[in-house]
This record gives structure tokens, sequence and C-alpha cells, in this order.
């Protein structure tokens, strides 16, 4: 399955309109799991494996129309690794790993409008290392809409390479905004994830990865007019190909 993403920037605009609190939230978001995981299995038959000893540490809060994510360890910390740790797959050189985060949501009676709402996702988040080089190869959105039975309806997805970072702190900060492009009434329930896809190589065994989410983290937000979360694109200033995913994807770094 492929990707495709339009870079744009844009800035962030309140809503004049009057908030729609007397009606409740269009939507509402929950956030799922958390891991850190490695590609197992053989050539043959990839899948993806749990690293044991290393739990992410995640914290959410409830935000109008989204949800904001943060590390929950000491400075914002998500997981650690040590080189001595690090799983380079079942193809060495290749060497996939992932952070993959999950949740669910819900949409209200009125289901979901198009193309009033979409979803905006704003990644800040910062990668540490003390040897070797990092590449964050795919930073991925997947968002699905279902009915109230838990039948798929529609799906939509983003994804981008912030590319390869050497020793030091380094932030990692871009914007995916996705859209379904069309209207689903009967749309009930959402399921998201967010993937971070990452390789780990000319590292020493006593060096370390960290990754964080301090601060503001990752906000997923659907554009509700209305209710103070809409955004106002100012400008379009590239495109890159990365492929297509149901849907349409939009992202900006």
């Amino acid at each position: 399955m492929c990707r495709s993403s339009l870079a744009v920037a844009f800035a962030a605009a309140a809503s004049s309109c009057a908030h729609l609190s007397a009606f409740g939230g269009v939507t509402t978001w929950s956030f799922g799991s958390a891991h850190v995981q490695y590609v197992g299995g053989t050539v043959e038959n990839p899948q993806w494996l749990d690293y044991p000893s290393t739990v992410p540490t995640i914290a959410s809060a409830p935000l109008t129309e989204g949800i904001r994510l943060t590390g929950a360890g000491p400075g914002g910390t998500v997981f650690s690794l040590q080189g001595s740790e690090f799983n380079p797959g079942i193809e060495p050189g290749f060497g996939v790993n992932r952070l993959f985060l999950t949740g669910t949501g819900t949409v209200d009676d009125g289901g979901w409008l198009d193309p009033e709402y979409f979803i905006t996702t704003q990644f800040r988040a910062a990668v540490s290392v003390s040897g070797g080089l990092f590449n964050l190869y795919l930073v991925e959105t997947e968002f699905s809409l279902l009915d109230s039975e838990g039948v798929f309806l529609s799906g939509v997805g983003s994804g981008v390479n912030p590319g390869v970072f050497g020793p030091g702190v380094h932030p990692i900060e871009l914007t995916t905004i996705d859209v379904f492009n069309q209207d689903h009434p009967e749309a009930r329930l959402i399921r998201w994830s967010l993937s971070f896809e990452f390789n780990w190589t000319g590292f020493s065994p006593s060096d370390t990865l960290v990754f964080s989410m301090p601060g503001q983290g990752i906000e997923i937000v659907t554009n509700v007019p209305g209710t103070g979360t809409a955004f106002v694109f100012t400008a379009a200033v590239a495109s890159a190909t990365l492929g297509r995913r149901r849907g349409h994807g939009r992202v900006s770094r």
C-alpha cells in the first residue's frame, strides 16, 4: 500500500464562531497502547515484535476535539535503547524498528462531514543519540472511520521522511493534515495509529538512543468549525510524492 503527501505551510487561527459546547464535542479521542518494536519472524513471514525490556511510557490528555500525547518519563522520555539492546531485525543493514502508538475515538450522531472536518496531527518530539547514525525514515499517520457496528467506511493516512541524525539532540517537528474527501453521516468510531519507523547504525554497545516527547508532544485534533479548532491555510509551498494511501494526506515539515 502506498502513501501520498503534499507539504503545506499554514497558520493556526482561532475561530470567531460561537463554541458548540452546548451540543457537546463532535469527536472524542482516547489513547490505547504504545509499543517499541523490531521486525522478527522470517523473511517470508515478517512480523512486528515488541522489545521485551523496552516499554514506552506515554501520558495522554484531552483537547477540544482531540488528544495530546507526551512522554511520561523523566524530561518527557518515551523510551531509551542501549546499543547492546538494539535489534537489527531479520535483515541486517535494514534494521526496521518503530515506535507504534494506537487509539480510538468517537463521532457524534451527526457523523463525519467533508470538507468541514479534517484531522491535523502536530508532532513535537526529539531524539538523542550518543553515537552512530539514527535514520528516522518514516513518520506515518493512519485514521479509519467505522460505523456503529465497527464496519470500515474509509481510511486515510500520511507519511514523511524526516531524515538522518548524527550524535546529539535533534528536535523533530512536523504536521500532517488528513482529509477523507467525502461525507460519512453513519461514522461513529475512529481508529488511529502513529508510527515512527527508524534504523540505527554505526553505534557501539555502550551508546544510547533516547526518544522523547516533552512539552506539547503530539496533538491530534479534528478541525471542526465553530469550536476553535479550525486552521487557516496560508500557502502551499511544495509537494513530495511518497506513494498513495486510502484517502488523501498532506504533510508540512
